[in-house]
């Protein structure tokens, strides 16, 4: 699965909606840092071997203010490179910078 796009608050209720029948994951980039370049690096790899799995990338500079409704959210301070696992609707897991790796994603499916 190609990841998916989060630009506004609309998108990002519907990747927790989305998440009502099964995992989501969503990446909070950077576009200016190399270890959000890495770390996306690694959850589009993820994405691709798991096509069933919906993963979403919101980009920090473009919209900081779903980043933020998403620490609120969520309860977890803002950083960035960030990845939230959701399930019907909260998130269950979330790491940062150089955890974001498909390894970790993988374990996490498994809490």
């Amino acid at each position: 699965m190609v990841l998916r796009s989060i630009s506004g608050f609309g998108d990002y209720e519907f990747a927790k909606k989305m998440s009502g029948g099964g995992p989501v994951f969503v990446l909070k980039n950077s576009l200016t840092c190399p270890v959000s370049a890495k770390a996306l690096s690694q959850v589009e790899e993820f994405a691709k071997n798991n096509v069933d799995i919906p993963c979403f990338v919101v980009n920090v500079q473009d919209s900081r203010s779903v980043c933020d409704r998403i620490a609120q959210d969520t309860g977890v301070n803002h950083e960035s490179p960030q990845i939230f696992l959701f399930k019907g609707g909260i998130s269950v897991w979330n790491e940062s910078h150089f955890h974001v790796t498909k390894v970790n994603m993988n374990k996490a499916l498994k809490l």
